[in-house]
């Protein structure tokens, strides 16, 4: 048997007749494989650990994740496990095959219209009900997680970092932008620990957004975080302004990211909850608006794109000089037309306050300060604060 991932290509898998025909992904621990029954045709997904130089945790954790799919098994939303094949440096899951992840489909739409929102969440929180009633708690909800077919059904996947424990000190488990606060690992928290099942209510959350937006809510759940410190403390009502969604839907969310676990709703109970909201979005559309150069900025975009750099701090560097120098509106529209080119890195930011003791600078060296200097006070701090948010964004 070949002893890389790469050379598992175009090789048949011991005691089948399927063949692995190309890489789908690949992680830390595992190759996903795309396989064809060669007596059949009919595909299949094979996902392959290698047991290569692991410890005995390692390895039994490994165990852990074949037996948790398949005590899953058996719900029309969990992707099915077909057989386990293992050989002694292989451990072999074959599934079912399905069209993509929402990862994809996300970025192919950039959000779903809100019926089919309804339709594929409630499908997850369907599987996940499942999983929670077993007792077992999924710990890496995120949309690459989770496969769909063109016909809008969804399959939850990769058990990989499912556990059974109602307690875990196991800190960051799973994708950060999908994490609750509590299992973001820190000092504070390793200490503690945290519940697995509450966290994937706040996972839940995330995605929930992922799917109406095509855009996550802050990058992290951490104070350091300029939208999730503003959402917790001097702004709550920031998704309303950032996406423009309903009171209704906001007073969910909060009970969804709420910082206290216990307070969070159950799957089934936040699945109800959606089911029964008559609107995701305000109707009124300028109250969902996202062109206005005073609101819209860079972003938080669900997905770092593939190909579209984020924004340099090269770019902020031009675009805070052109902001003092320029002014307001054309600093405002170097920056949007910056964004529009490097794959649309818009999103709706609150208006931050100055910073204490800031004042706007001369527009230039021989003109002296604006007539309307105290109006434009307002909004070139407004600007100011944007940019020193992204230089957070940008790592600066």
């Amino acid at each position: 048997m070949p002893t890389s991932t790469t050379s598992l290509l175009h090789t048949t898998l011991p005691t089948t007749h399927l063949a692995l025909t190309s890489i789908i992904g690949s992680g830390s621990f595992a190759t996903v494989y795309a396989a064809t029954d060669l007596l059949t045709s009919h595909p299949y997904a094979v996902k392959a650990l290698d047991k290569t130089g692991l410890t005995p945790d390692q390895l039994e954790n490994q165990k852990k994740e074949v037996k948790l799919t398949q005590r899953v098994q058996g719900h029309p939303n969990i992707v099915r496990l077909e057989r386990v094949v293992e050989t002694s440096r292989w451990l072999f899951l074959v599934l079912e095959w399905c069209e993509m992840d929402l990862y994809d489909a996300i970025t192919q739409t950039s959000g779903f219209p809100p019926s089919i929102v309804k339709q594929v969440f409630s499908q997850l929180c369907s599987a996940l009900t499942h999983c929670h009633t077993l007792g077992i708690s999924h710990r890496d909800i995120k949309p690459e997680n989770a496969l769909i077919s063109s016909t809008y059904t969804v399959k939850l996947a990769d058990f990989g970092l499912a556990t059974c424990c109602t307690w875990s000190k196991e800190m960051g488990c799973g994708s950060v932008r999908y994490m609750a606060p509590e299992c973001i690992d820190s000092p504070c928290t390793r200490s503690v620990g945290y519940d697995p099942f509450c966290t994937d209510v706040w996972s839940l959350g995330i995605i929930l957004v992922n799917l109406l937006f095509g855009k996550n809510p802050w990058h992290e759940a951490t104070a350091s975080d300029a939208i999730y410190a503003a959402y917790r403390g001097s702004n709550p009502d920031i998704l309303v302004e950032q996406f423009g969604i309903t009171t209704e839907f906001n007073t969910i969310l909060a009970r969804v990211f709420d910082p206290n676990p216990l307070s969070r709703p159950s799957v089934s109970e936040l699945a109800l909850l959606i089911d029964s909201l008559d609107r995701f979005i305000i109707d009124d559309p300028q109250s969902c608006s996202t062109d206005s150069p005073v609101t819209s900025f860079w972003a938080d975009s669900l997905f770092d794109p593939p190909y579209d750099a984020p924004p340099t701090p090269q770019l902020v560097s031009t675009s805070y000089t052109k902001l003092c120098d320029s002014g307001f509106d054309e600093g405002c529209g170097l920056l949007e037309q910056h964004a529009r080119g490097r794959g649309d890195w818009i999103f709706t930011l609150p208006v931050f306050p100055p910073p204490e003791g800031q004042r706007r600078p001369d527009k230039g060296p021989d003109k002296g300060p604006d007539k309307d200097e105290e109006d434009e006070d307002e909004g070139f701090s407004f600007v100011k604060s944007a940019v020193e948010v992204l230089r957070v964004f940008v790592g600066e």
